[in-house]
């Protein structure tokens, strides 16, 4: 697969080819590269990319939510908020019991 992939010089699979090349220094980089394997794996699999598109669909519409109902936009906020809180709690928490 990296063979396929040398005239390339972007992308997810060439930049992890061109990676795996340096460091086990020409050997086969597919061996060694997860990556590479797992992209080509997701690939093969119908359905992926409708899969992976719901997110930015639900992106557009919230936009329009919040063009229509501007004051919806201060409940988004006030929700992300408490999330991103939450998580920053939940981390510094994990740090802690790490370092202790």
């Amino acid at each position: 697969m990296c063979a396929e992939q040398a005239g390339q010089t972007s992308g997810p699979i060439a930049a992890c080819c061109g990676a795996m090349a340096v460091a086990n220094a020409g050997a086969d980089p597919n061996e060694a590269c997860p990556m590479a394997s797992f992209l080509q794996e997701m690939g093969s699999k119908p359905g992926r990319g409708a899969l992976l598109s719901v997110p930015g669909i639900l992106f557009v519409l919230g936009g329009v939510l919040v063009l229509i109902v501007p004051s919806v936009l201060v409940l988004l906020l006030a929700g992300t908020s408490i999330v991103l809180g939450l998580g920053f709690l939940w981390i510094a928490r994990a740090i802690r019991r790490l370092v202790v």
